[in-house]
């Protein structure tokens, strides 16, 4: 059965009440669930959303920032970098099991570390 169909027939059952089934559509935002390093999490109403360098991001398109809440789109700067060198110095940082935090997609010296760790140098 159609979900959408589910749900019609459930809130016509109920009436004027919220369904307690919750709709979890990514489709518009492929470039957050796709994002290299992003992190599943599941929320306090039990939504999933995904974490990005610190930031948590709704499949409403908006996102938690240092400055509040506020709305994004796949044409933000941090998914236009996906596919650049950036991008793919995070996927490294992400596969070493670096930690979110510091999967900024620079080559520096934790990472330098995180690489020699793997590695097995010293």
């Amino acid at each position: 059965m159609d979900t959408s169909r589910f749900r019609q027939l459930l809130e016509s059952s109920m009436g004027n009440v919220k369904p307690l089934l919750t709709e979890q559509d990514w489709s518009k935002f492929p470039c957050v669930t796709s994002f290299a390093g992003a992190q599943q999490t599941k929320l306090a109403d039990g939504t999933i959303g995904y974490v990005i360098n610190g930031e948590t991001y709704y499949n409403n398109g908006r996102k938690s920032s240092p400055s509040g809440n506020v709305n994004y789109t796949c044409n933000d700067p941090e998914f236009k970098t996906q596919g650049k060198v950036g991008n793919y110095v995070q996927q490294a940082q992400a596969l070493l099991g670096m930690p979110q935090t510091d999967q900024d997609g620079k080559f520096g010296p934790k990472t330098f570390q995180a690489l020699k760790t793997k590695l097995g140098i010293k």
